[in-house]
């Protein structure tokens, strides 16, 4: 099942102000704290994906955490700043741009996912598609 909501969609007061620049309702340039807005695509998109669309390696889970966490914003965006040299003035990697950059790139859907409908869980609709099988 496909669900599309052509025009406005207001925000919900249960959203928070990074769901929201994550879902294009509030502008990406005017972002003040990137990596609580980046967080939102990992814990949204999974891991293989992530490392599959921009053609990068995220750290893996240390042996005492959760093998199966969404990579931390601060891992994906180094390992971003990495593989497309994003460097600020002080020499450290430019998370701002990268963060901008991947936002941009989630909502103009350079990165395949999906978000089920409200009451429905992922496990209900496992067997119909993967993740992987979006383009």
């Amino acid at each position: 099942m496909l669900c599309d909501c052509p025009g406005l969609v207001f925000p919900s007061f249960s959203s928070s102000r990074y769901d929201m620049i994550a879902s294009g309702v509030l502008p990406i340039d005017r972002m003040t704290e990137h990596r609580k807005a980046v967080q939102v695509v990992p814990n949204r998109v999974p891991r293989q994906v992530i490392e599959d669309v921009y053609n990068i390696t995220l750290p893996k889970p240390k042996p005492y955490e959760l093998q199966s966490r969404p990579p931390f914003a601060s891992e994906r965006l180094r390992a971003y700043c990495a593989s497309r040299g994003y460097v600020a003035s002080s020499g450290l990697p430019d998370e701002t741009r990268a963060a901008r950059q991947i936002l941009k790139d989630y909502l103009d859907g350079k990165v395949p996912h999906y978000q089920m409908p409200p009451g429905m869980s992922e496990e209900a609709d496992s067997g119909r598609i993967s993740r992987t099988q979006l383009v």
